[in-house]
């Protein structure tokens, strides 16, 4: 401690107190993040589940996947969508 006797309390106060307002404001971060990564993976597999739901719609009536363009206009519209989901 270079010959000081005292300990620096008001350094380690101020200190402590700016170190734990930076940890609230992560953590506030953090959770606002985790609550949109789990909305846009329901949002995801909602997508997944309708994209599914058609082909297996169109198996059960014996519709050739290759002959709906059902699907392809549906997947457009999603790509810039899913693509935003895949960077979480």
């Amino acid at each position: 401690m270079n010959g000081n006797t005292k300990l620096p309390l008001k350094k380690w106060k101020a200190e402590h107190s700016t170190l734990t307002a930076n940890k609230e404001n992560l953590y506030r971060d953090y959770y606002k993040l985790r609550d949109d990564v789990r909305e846009a993976e329901t949002v995801k597999r909602e997508v997944e589940r309708i994209v599914n739901s058609g082909e297996q719609f169109r198996k059960w009536r014996g519709v050739d996947r290759r002959s709906c363009d059902n699907k392809n206009n549906i997947v457009k519209l999603m790509l810039p969508f899913l693509s935003l989901i895949q960077e979480y």
